[in-house]
């Protein structure tokens, strides 16, 4: 019950993470910062439910059509995310 809504809003935010990492301009982005995308990728496959469900609301609230300040917001969170993960392991 409880936990299978957790499960379902934990592979949706996958998805939704998934979707974001696969269009070219977060990829070059994260290229830019010395980040390979098969770095990023496994980085985000090891955050935890409740970070990826975190990052996947941030990403959901930005404006629909581009808004390229919101777009390099969460460009620059992810990347934050994915180096102090780096620094962890």
């Amino acid at each position: 019950t409880e936990s299978m809504l957790d499960m379902s809003r934990s592979q949706e935010a996958r998805e939704t993470l998934k979707k974001f990492m696969a269009r070219e301009d977060v990829r070059s982005a994260i290229v830019a910062q010395g980040i390979t995308p098969a770095e990023a990728d496994a980085r985000l496959a090891s955050l935890t439910d409740a970070e990826v469900i975190q990052l996947a609301n941030q990403i959901d609230q930005l404006p629909a059509g581009g808004d390229l300040l919101g777009l390099a917001i969460a460009v620059l969170v992810i990347v934050i995310l994915v180096l102090v993960i780096i620094r962890l392991l």
